[in-house]
């Protein structure tokens, strides 16, 4: 059995999945801490800290998690750890600087490590060559290896969907000195952040449709920028930016 276990793990990213969830660790940990001491009266501070340390810790280990359970994913799952790792550090708390660091220490171990793996079709079991995008022997269609998708248009979409949340987050909370938003005008962020995390996710997935889904984080940039604090204004920016990029990425 535990040999069985050796040779399963042998091409996964190990270290690089152990380091995350430490850190995620410490970021949940820190956030819950701040949480529970602002319950009473929570002030902006509060609120941005906890909010900060506990998406960057489920999203750290979230990351951590597919790394692992899919290796081939590596990549944009280091950039996403990289990210989330580096907000947390400039959070009031900076999770205690342990947290961060070992999320950007991981980060770094899941953008070195290339899994050994040959590709095959899902259907036939035929070997496809990297660069293929149909199998030769039934010509079914076979994914984009992990390296020909956009890890980074998928790594600064979720960066400006963080911001868009924290932003969208005052406004419903409204800590003094902060006025609590009717639900009217929190509704902006709220969309704006379902349509940024479908438009990171289906530009990862689906990189030959790179226009439509560019459009879509475009869009929703667009929405956040009218929303709530105007997304922090850097949530927007950096939304636009991963819309753009998708827009003049070439695939295929």
């Amino acid at each position: 059995m535990t040999r069985r276990w050796r040779e399963a793990t042998t091409e996964r990213p190990l270290l690089g999945t152990v380091l995350a969830l430490s850190g995620a660790v410490v970021m949940l940990t820190v956030g819950a801490a701040t949480l529970l001491s602002a319950l009473t009266n929570p002030t902006v501070s509060d609120v941005v800290t906890y909010t900060i340390e506990l998406t960057a810790g489920i999203v750290v280990a979230v990351a951590a998690v597919v790394a692992f359970a899919f290796p081939r994913e590596h990549r944009a799952c280091g950039y996403v750890i990289a990210s989330f790792s580096l907000i947390s550090f400039f959070s009031r708390t900076g999770a205690l600087c342990f947290g961060s660091m070992l999320g950007v220490f991981a980060a770094a171990a899941l953008l070195v490590w290339s899994p050994a793996m040959a590709r095959a079709c899902a259907s036939c079991g035929t070997p496809i060559r990297p660069t293929a995008h149909r199998c030769d022997r039934c010509g079914s269609w076979v994914p984009y290896p992990a390296r020909a998708r956009p890890a980074d248009v998928f790594a600064v979409a979720l960066t400006a969907l963080f911001f868009v949340h924290i932003a969208t987050a005052l406004a419903a909370i409204g800590p003094y000195p902060f006025r609590r938003f009717p639900p009217v005008e929190v509704l902006p962020g709220i969309v704006a952040e379902a349509a940024l995390l479908i438009g990171a996710v289906m530009a990862y997935r689906r990189p030959e449709e790179n226009r439509r889904w560019g459009a879509l984080l475009i869009g929703a940039s667009l929405l956040a920028a009218v929303g709530p604090y105007f997304g922090f204004i850097l949530g927007p920016l950096l939304g636009f930016a991963a819309g753009v990029t998708a827009l003049r990425r070439r695939w295929g």
